[in-house]
């Protein structure tokens, strides 16, 4: 993936539909946001208070994925033990791998 994502913050909005929840970046009015995602509970199975679980992950992962590569860049593999402290750092490193597409 050559592009990276959206710039934050990202927001909730709720401006169709009560089952639809948008994730936006802009301004506090409809005409100044790009769109980024949508979360849709109206026949799909979620629930509305999942839908809602699901808008809040969406719109904290540019923190999260920031506050990872802190981390990584805090905490080098060699300086770390074998176990659950280096299986963390594989996996945050995977995970960092995943929101960007870079190859893990």
């Amino acid at each position: 993936m050559s592009d990276k994502h959206t710039p934050g913050p990202w927001i909730i909005q709720t401006p169709f539909a009560p089952d639809t929840i948008s994730i936006v970046v802009g301004g506090p009015e409809a005409f100044d946001w790009k769109f980024v995602a949508e979360v849709i509970s109206e026949n799909t199975g979620i629930s509305k208070k999942q839908a809602k679980a699901n808008a809040a992950l969406i719109v904290s992962s540019p923190c999260l994925l920031a506050a990872l590569q802190g981390l990584m860049a805090f905490a080098p593999a060699a300086s770390l033990t074998a176990g659950v402290e280096l299986s963390a750092w594989i996996a945050a490193r995977a995970a960092i791998a995943r929101a960007t597409g870079a190859a893990p």
